[in-house]
């Protein structure tokens, strides 16, 4: 399985924004890409800091995923006040999911 994660650090009184966008547009295109695990936003509402993190089954699913999660990953990341980080991609190499 494979990772890609997104530390963003957006404005406490976006975060609740950039969590709509995330469930709005975020998930259903990742839905929508075969190879697609789960999805994660983890969010610190005090400071405005969240993780966004994607799984998917194989490399070249992350990689399909990237492509189709562009758009509205940037979309999400603007209406948290925040600006376009990098991602980074990982290697699960351990997991109880």
């Amino acid at each position: 399985m494979y990772a890609r994660v997104t530390v963003v650090q957006g404005l406490p009184d976006k975060i609740e924004q950039g969590i709509d966008s995330f469930n709005s547009a975020v998930l259903p295109v990742a839905k929508g890409v075969a190879g697609y695990k789960a999805a994660f936003l983890l969010a610190d509402r005090k400071t405005g800091k969240a993780i966004g993190i994607t799984l998917w089954e194989s490399e070249d699913a992350r990689r399909r995923g990237a492509e189709a999660l562009d758009a509205a990953r940037a979309a999400t990341i603007k209406a948290m006040g925040g600006s376009v980080p990098p991602v980074e991609e990982f290697e699960v190499v351990a997991s109880d999911f």
